[in-house]
């Protein structure tokens, strides 16, 4: 089953596809028609926008080939297609940037996101394992639950909670990407900024869930958390190009930069794959530096022994 963001991710791809082409019908479209739209799509909404739009394009004509001879036509068409895919992005804060945008957090008297972003960035957690998600399940799976945060017709998941740090400071966290099968493991007592922050926690408010919106007492809504941060993130002097999503990079940069091993990094950073991890490296310069400086060292010694 696809996690709710995920449905929103194709949800909002196939609403474009609707709205610009939706009348067209399968038996009649070509790829011509396929790369019109495709730069038509990067004209109106970017380069990124456009390539998901085509993603999402195949997978809806793949899950039709079961249905229609048409769409197995068409998929053969798109499987012989290539369609430039978006350069990954390059941007990640630094810590100093991490520490400028606490300060302004406090001073906006929003503690609760100069904690979800030193959470993010130094425990290389995504935002929704931080802040966790507002999902509106149907009546009858609502009526099922039990126990749960709401709002209304709204239920709160997969964010922290303080049930997930025990009393040594160790966190175990499932992971949203994984559906919960892969857990995030940290010694939180290794990172002094966390701790400061976790230490402006009152203990009577070390219950439920971690971050909570100070205007409303519950869990931030994706929306308003979004832009907070970019107003706070604004007066702590991060360009507009640094998204809180990069605050990840910025972790697993961190980690290279500083000389960790890619095995550990992968395993600090929840991921299943190196290839996953190396692309959330961000520090080039720095460890290009590195190897370059070893590599001398090298050739130094080589000369002194000869």
């Amino acid at each position: 089953m696809r996690s709710v963001g995920t449905q929103i991710f194709y949800s909002r791809y196939i609403k474009t596809i609707i709205f610009t082409v939706g009348k067209r019908r399968v038996s009649e479209i070509t790829g011509t028609d396929l790369r019109r739209w495709h730069k038509n799509w990067t004209a109106a909404h970017g380069e990124r926008s456009a390539y998901a739009c085509i993603q999402t394009f195949r997978s809806v004509i793949s899950y039709g080939c079961e249905l229609d001879d048409d769409c197995l036509k068409l998929a053969q068409v798109l499987e012989r297609m290539e369609f430039k895919s978006p350069k990954p992005r390059k941007k990640r804060p630094t810590y100093d940037q991490i520490i400028a945008f606490r300060e302004a957090a406090h001073e906006a008297g929003r503690p609760s996101l100069a904690l979800a972003v030193t959470l993010q960035f130094d425990l290389g957690l995504r935002q929704k394992d931080v802040i966790g998600e507002w999902v509106k399940p149907s009546p009858d799976a609502r009526e099922k639950i039990q126990g749960a945060i709401t709002d209304g017709a709204w239920i709160w998941e997969w964010g922290l909670t303080w049930g997930q740090v025990d009393n040594a400071m160790v966190i175990r966290k499932p992971t949203s990407k994984s559906n919960g099968s892969e857990t995030a493991e940290h010694d939180l007592k290794l990172y002094p900024d966390l701790i400061n922050e976790l230490a402006s926690v009152p203990a009577e408010r070390r219950v439920g869930p971690v971050i909570l919106d100070e205007g409303s007492g519950k869990p931030w809504k994706k929306s308003h958390f979004s832009r907070t941060f970019r107003k706070i993130a604004r007066k702590a002097g991060w360009p507009d190009d640094v998204w809180n999503m990069d605050s990840r990079a910025g972790a697993v940069s961190e980690a290279f930069e500083a000389g960790a091993q890619a095995e550990d990094v992968m395993k600090a950073a929840s991921h299943t794959q190196l290839s996953t991890t190396m692309r959330y490296n961000r520090g080039k310069i720095v460890q290009t530096s590195r190897v370059a400086e070893l590599r001398v060292v090298r050739r130094n010694k080589r000369t002194d022994e000869a």
